[in-house]
């Protein structure tokens, strides 16, 4: 029984980390595809500030983690012999964590003259449309370039105010349906590889905001189209 419990976690390690990467066929290693992808990245966002302050934003600068799956392949476009272009859907789970600077504000908007945010970011599923260019350049090994353009999300991000974190001067964003894009460069060597990538979220096509009608008064509920959270990443992309 012990043996075959064995088994089944090599085979299902076998199917999440390698099967998707390289196998084997003699002495050569023959390249498949890349399925699953982790990322950890350098992560900046920024909020806007309430109109009393003339439409300042509040930057901030952090890290989080990334984890990109292939949901279902659309299409592709056979170049040649080692190249082809690739039409795919794919799914994101992403976490990150970011801290502001602290600045000086007037203290008749907030309950001090300086303000401190932490924030966190959490997108539990996100759809991306993406096309994939790869080129094999040999034995098991292979580039990948692609573009991916954001469809719809589950998630959002959460700005804590310091002297209260609770408080009503925090603010919470939910993403519905964001405009965002995931570029990146992904090389395959042999049964393990490494990239770089990026992450562009500068505005939503349609959130959910809520934050203190006093401070963002007309911003609360549903909004559409802004630029009221941003978010970008500049991502170290692995497998192994």
């Amino acid at each position: 029984m012990s043996k075959k419990i064995i088994s089944l976690l090599v085979l299902f390690n076998s199917m999440m980390i390698i099967s998707a990467q390289t196998s084997s066929q003699g002495e050569y290693e023959v390249y498949t595809r890349e399925v699953h992808l982790n990322s950890f990245a350098y992560f900046t966002s920024s909020f806007e500030l309430p109109s009393q302050l003339s439409g300042l934003r509040l930057d901030q600068k952090g890290i989080s983690y990334s984890h990109n799956y292939e949901l279902t392949n659309i299409g592709n476009i056979v170049l040649s012999d080692v190249s082809e272009i690739r039409f795919s859907l794919r799914g994101v789970f992403r976490i990150g964590a970011t801290i502001s600077e602290r600045i000086d504000v007037p203290a008749d908007i907030y309950p001090s003259s300086e303000i401190k945010y932490y924030s966190g970011s959490l997108d539990v599923f996100s759809i991306f449309i993406t096309p994939q260019f790869t080129h094999i350049i040999g034995d098991g090994t292979a580039m990948t370039i692609e573009f991916g353009f954001g469809l719809v999300n589950i998630g959002g991000d959460a700005a804590f105010y310091e002297d209260d974190l609770i408080g009503e001067q925090s603010v919470y964003v939910i993403k519905i349906i964001p405009v965002a894009m995931k570029p990146g460069i992904f090389f395959v060597f042999g049964r393990s590889g490494l990239g770089i990538g990026g992450y562009l979220n500068p505005m939503d096509i349609l959130n959910f905001i809520k934050a203190s009608n006093d401070l963002y008064e007309g911003k609360n509920g549903i909004q559409t189209i802004n630029s009221f959270y941003k978010r970008y990443e500049f991502q170290i992309v692995f497998t192994f």
